[in-house]
């Protein structure tokens, strides 16, 4: 698991940090005070991750298992992105038909 985990890290250029610490509440204090800046657990243990505590500290938290299976465990490392485009019922407000009054 370190194997894969490591490559995904050197192929994406991403900065993983690999906590092993016994204490939950350690590691909570360390990320309120400064001492580490997170944007995403990935939580492979099988305590109970700290969902809420890590949402109210802006943290996404993604707790499932670790797979073998590449194209389903790279999403997994990334930080995810919604995009949504709002469009009116025409598709864009203003590119609809336009109505003539005649007088």
């Amino acid at each position: 698991m370190l194997a894969a985990i490591d490559w995904i890290s050197k192929r994406f250029d991403l900065s993983i940090r690999i906590s092993k610490t016994d204490s939950i509440s350690d590691l909570l204090s360390q990320i309120k005070r400064g001492l580490l800046s997170i944007g995403k657990v990935r939580w492979l243990s099988n305590a109970t991750p700290p969902i809420t505590e890590l949402l109210a500290l802006g943290i996404s938290v993604d707790p499932r298992p670790i797979t073998n299976e590449g194209s389903v465990e790279m999403p997994r490392w990334f930080r995810e992105q919604s995009v949504a485009i709002t469009n009116h019922r025409y598709g864009n407000v203003g590119a609809g038909p336009k109505p003539t009054i005649s007088t």
